[in-house]
């Protein structure tokens, strides 16, 4: 047969040696989303955009991150292939195959932060046999039987085209072989894997969240085929202990803890007046001026210039009387803002409250 599986000429440049670090910041900013909730989808947008991956690029980010939980699992139900021995086996066909046979052409391969081997074929509701198909069923074939596992059961997609051409090679080559294994075609592949609730040999991460064992038989066999393929290892390092720490408390606040403080927000640091300032507010507390009379001690010291100011004495700067402006002798009252238009006039009080006197009622 003609033709080989997943390669493209891209890809030598889309995974360059110097394109790794970059893809590895991808895959642990995908984690760091997809461990706290967000959705698959939005998250692999979000990160791709951020660093301007292409298409290919998102495709080989989303295949190799998973939250830290789904990391934690798939280690803890992972099994080797000795461990298998004289025990009953699953293997989900497509996905087994498919990544072999982009091994043998020489594809490009991913071992993402759970350790699983994958590919970056795209097939769609169709396959199609190509050059490696045969030497990949006999890898396979020769990892099963070397191992002793067994009895072995294929599942295949039967919407996938060639399906039944693929179960009649398999059935060959185990007759030929003389090895325990069964072809089954069903509707859905996942889901009767998993009812069987046996080891799966698969990559397919629903698979691995769902099943109660799972052997990486790709990781495996590859170092076994010569010449050896390429394997682009985005298992990206934990992230650094700032971002995954939990976010601060209201008591501790939040910008300090983001400029790399103790968490602590700062003492608030209190207003110093002026010395020219400082005078006026003990002269109107002392009830030198007509401004201590309509407010606090506390709210003077807050109040600062505009106290300073609406008495008369300091100026903008807060250093010195207005110029062309003299201080109003010690004990007078504040000026009044006069009646000219536009301002606004001063109306009648009544007792010592300060308040304007109440209308009679009609």
């Amino acid at each position: 047969m003609t033709g080989h599986r997943g390669t493209q000429p891209d890809d030598a440049r889309l995974f360059a040696p110097d394109r790794v670090p970059i893809l590895r910041r991808a895959v642990t900013d995908l984690a760091w989303l997809l461990t706290r909730g967000y959705g698959a989808d939005s998250a692999l947008r979000l990160v791709g955009d951020h660093f301007q991956l292409t298409s290919r690029q998102r495709l080989a980010v989303g295949r190799s991150s998973c939250s830290d939980a789904a990391r934690d699992g798939r280690a803890r139900r992972r099994l080797a292939l000795a461990a298998c021995r004289f025990q009953p086996l699953v293997i989900d066909g497509y996905n087994l195959l498919i990544t072999l046979e982009s091994a043998l052409a020489s594809g490009c391969l991913l071992r993402g932060r759970d350790g699983a081997i994958r590919d970056l074929a795209s097939v769609h509701g169709s396959w199609r046999r190509v050059a490696e198909t045969e030497r990949a069923i006999r890898v396979v074939a020769d990892a099963l039987r070397s191992a002793e596992a067994g009895p072995v059961t294929w599942f295949l997609d039967a919407p996938v085209s060639n399906s039944g051409r693929l179960k009649t090679l398999l059935q060959t080559t185990g007759t030929a072989l003389d090895l325990p294994w069964t072809v089954e075609l069903t509707m859905n592949a996942d889901r009767a894997i998993l009812a069987t609730g046996l080891p799966v040999v698969s990559s397919d991460s629903w698979i691995l969240d769902e099943a109660a064992a799972w052997v990486n038989l790709a990781a495996e066999v590859l170092p076994g085929i010569t010449p050896p393929p390429p394997v682009l290892d985005l298992q990206a390092p934990d992230p650094p202990p700032d971002r995954t720490a939990p976010l601060p408390s209201p008591e501790q606040g939040v910008r300090a803890t983001s400029r790399g403080g103790s968490g602590a927000l700062p003492a608030p640091r209190r207003a110093t007046p002026s010395r020219g300032a400082e005078r006026l507010f003990r002269a109107a507390i002392r009830g030198d001026t007509g401004v201590g009379q309509a407010r606090s001690r506390s709210a003077l010291w807050r109040g600062g210039r505009r106290a300073s100011r609406a008495a008369g004495r300091v100026g903008p700067g807060g250093g010195g009387p207005t110029p062309g402006r003299s201080a109003p002798p010690r004990g007078a009252q504040p000026p009044s803002r006069g009646t000219s238009r536009g301002r606004r006039r001063e109306r009648p009080t009544s007792g010592r409250s300060g308040l304007p006197p109440m209308r009679p009622r009609r």
